[in-house]
C-alpha cells in the first residue's frame, strides 16, 4: 500500500493487525520522498500507532534529512516525547518496524530489530495497529492479521501472531 501525504497533512492506513500482550507485530516501511516544502510547519514522519478503547499511543520516525531519522513517542497523558534515538535509512530503502505489547503495560517500538523507544502506557492489553504518514510518501507492506475480537481472543479462535513467546 502506498500512502502519499502532502506537507502538513496526514494519511492513515487501514488497521494492520490486532495484538494482545505479550504479542508483537512487524511490517515493512519504505519511505519514498519528503513532500515539499521542506521544512514545513510539522515534521515529516512515518508513524506506528497502538489503539485501544481508551485512546492511542504512537511512535514516529521523523525525517531529519540526509537519511537520518529520530524516534518520538506519544501518549495522551504526556503528549509528544522527543527522544534521543536515531537511525539511518535512505529514502527508497526499506526498514522493518515492530511494535511489541508487553504484559507490564509497556509498548515497545523497534526498527530493524533494534529497540528505539518504549512507553509505560497503562493501556489495555489488546489493541489495533495502524500506520500513518505525515508530509511524506511511503510504501507499507504487512501480513494481514485479525483486527477485531474479544480482549484476549477473537470469536474465530486464538490470535495468529508473529514473534509470540513460546507456549509452555
Amino acid at each position: 500500500m502506498s500512502l502519499d501525504a502532502p506537507s502538513d497533512a496526514t494519511l492513515v492506513s487501514p488497521y494492520l493487525a490486532r495484538i494482545v500482550a505479550p504479542q508483537a507485530y512487524e511490517f515493512t516501511v519504505r519511505p519514498l520522498r519528503v513532500s515539499a516544502p521542506y521544512p514545513s510547519t510539522y515534521a515529516h514522519t512515518v508513524d506506528v500507532w497502538f489503539s485501544d478503547s481508551t485512546g492511542n499511543i504512537g511512535f514516529a520516525a521523523a525525517w531529519l534529512g540526509n537519511g537520518r531519522w529520530a524516534v518520538y513517542s506519544y501518549t495522551p497523558r504526556a503528549g509528544w516525547y522527543y527522544g534521543r534515538s536515531r537511525f539511518d535509512l535512505a529514502l527508497g530503502d526499506a526498514a522493518t518496524f515492530r511494535i511489541t505489547k508487553h504484559n507490564a503495560n509497556t509498548t515497545e517500538f523497534f526498527v530493524n530489530g533494534i529497540s528505539m523507544e518504549s512507553i509505560n502506557d497503562g493501556m489495555e492489553v489488546a489493541g489495533r495497529i495502524y500506520a500513518r504518514v505525515l508530509g511524506m510518501a511511503a510504501e507499507i507492506s504487512w501480513v494481514p492479521l485479525p483486527t477485531s475480537g474479544a480482549a484476549n481472543q477473537p470469536e474465530s479462535g486464538p490470535l495468529p501472531c508473529l514473534f509470540c513467546p513460546a507456549q509452555r
